[in-house]
């Protein structure tokens, strides 16, 4: 997704003069060029356009008998550059936020024509053209950190032929890896893809016009007052008036006379006046005690509604009670019949290829549990968890016992997992002749209850 406005934040303070940088020599300058477009392609889906989603992924591994490639591209505007500018330095940082199998990976730079993220697909991808960069390493270790690499050179070339050149750069899997980096729609961590520019204080640019006169500022406070400055010599008298001049003020009243003597006595009690109204209602008063519950038949559960979609939910942490915590977000839509244990099992819309769950800690799996929305009718759905791409014994299956619902627990200690091991979970279902699954339309969820060490 595009943004609304396009900015590049300084590493230190430069002043932008029209379309060129003014740079003294001797100095260098920085900043962090803004990422304009960025998008990932799958093999797995060559027409599906994955431009909003929030990581690029980048691999070429085998899944089963197929081979997943996922290739990424970027796209960066470079404000305020023209040709003749010294690159010193140009670092691509990229913040990783999966790895699922370690490796390499090369950089190309790509030619014309010029992309847009939101219409790139597998089968219409960006043009390819010189290699950048080769044999970039992502290991174990680099999960949640950023890794820098040089663009230096690319960048130089870049600037030199701007704009003709600048149409980003791709990244390409070697065989093996599967890692995932996170994208500028990431909203989780906001680690979009950096390209940070040092340049060389050598070139000067043509000053831009100049801009337009800023708002006139506020009123200053008020001074102190002056010092009284001295008195004036006395002017001449003034001819007489001939005029009265105005009547005085009104002097002050005289004291007050002797008080007379006290009239006759008081006359006759006057009629009873109306009836005022009446006053304003008093405040309620304290709520009686409540009286004995009435004895009454609980009527008939309601239908249980619909579930909702469930989003893939971590291992929870452990350090409280027995340390057992749940795994959620494992589903599919549409159950289907002819489905083998080489499909890997977890929503991702109609997908059967997923990410398993990586383990923070060790420890093992006790409890398993299906529930679909929908009755079976037919057939029989098988489901196993597996650990590091090997089947575990804890299987649930829903079969004419049970059609909706199963539940799958053992003793701790039984399947056992490493810290940084992978959890997820398969299915199989009956296919041919009278022992089809049905319904085919049917949503499972699964969860795992685990028991950390």
């Amino acid at each position: 997704m595009k943004r609304g406005m396009k900015k590049a934040r300084g590493l230190l303070t430069a002043f932008l003069i029209g379309s060129f940088l003014l740079i003294l020599p001797g100095v260098t300058l920085g900043w962090e060029a803004f990422t304009e477009d960025d998008a990932y392609t799958s093999s797995a889906y060559p027409g599906t356009n994955f431009g909003n989603k929030e990581t690029l992924n980048v691999s070429n591994a085998v899944q089963r008998t197929l081979t997943l490639i996922q290739n990424s591209y970027i796209k960066f505007t470079l404000p305020g550059i023209g040709p003749g500018t010294v690159i010193a330095s140009a670092k691509l940082k990229l913040f990783v936020g999966r790895v699922v199998t370690p490796g390499t990976f090369d950089i190309y730079a790509l030619g014309a024509p010029d992309w847009d993220e939101n219409l790139i697909t597998y089968s219409s991808p960006p043009t390819l053209g010189a290699l950048a960069v080769s044999n970039i390493p992502i290991g174990a270790g680099d999960f949640n950190e950023f890794v820098e690499i040089d663009l230096t050179a690319l960048v130089q070339v870049w600037v030199n032929n701007l704009p003709a050149t600048n149409y980003g750069i791709a990244l390409i899997p070697d065989p093996g890896i599967w890692v995932e980096f996170n994208s500028k729609e990431n909203r989780t961590t906001s680690h979009e893809p950096r390209l940070e520019i040092v340049i060389l204080g050598d070139a000067v640019g043509p000053p831009g016009s100049p801009g337009l006169t800023g708002p006139t500022g506020p009123t200053g406070p008020t001074g102190a007052t002056g010092a009284t400055g001295p008195t004036g010599p006395i002017g001449p008298t003034g001819a007489a008036s001939t005029v009265p001049g105005p009547i005085g003020p009104t002097g002050a009243s005289g004291a007050a006379g002797p008080t007379g003597p006290t009239g006759g006595p008081p006359g006759p009690t006057g009629p009873t006046g109306p009836t005022g109204p009446t006053g304003a209602t008093g405040a309620t008063g304290a709520t009686g005690p409540t009286g004995p519950t009435g004895v009454g038949l609980t009527g008939p559960t309601g239908p249980t509604g619909a579930s909702g979609a469930t989003g893939p939910t971590g291992p929870s942490g452990g350090g409280g009670g027995n340390n057992f915590a749940l795994i959620t977000g494992f589903g599919v839509e549409d159950l289907d019949k002819g489905e083998t244990n080489s499909q890997l099992f977890r929503v991702l819309q109609h997908a059967r290829v997923q990410v398993p769950v990586q383990m923070d800690r060790s420890g093992s799996i006790v409890g398993i549990s299906v529930v679909s929305d929908a009755a079976r009718t037919n057939g029989t759905a098988t489901f196993q968890v597996y650990t590091n791409n090997s089947a575990t014994g804890l299987i649930a299956v829903l079969d004419g016992t049970n059609t909706q619902y199963s539940y799958t627990i053992q003793a701790s200690g039984l399947d056992t997992f490493a810290a940084g091991a992978l959890l997820d979970v398969r299915v199989s279902t009956t296919s041919g002749g009278g022992n089809d699954w049905a319904p085919t339309n049917a949503d499972v969820e699964v969860s795992i209850t685990i028991k950390y060490d």
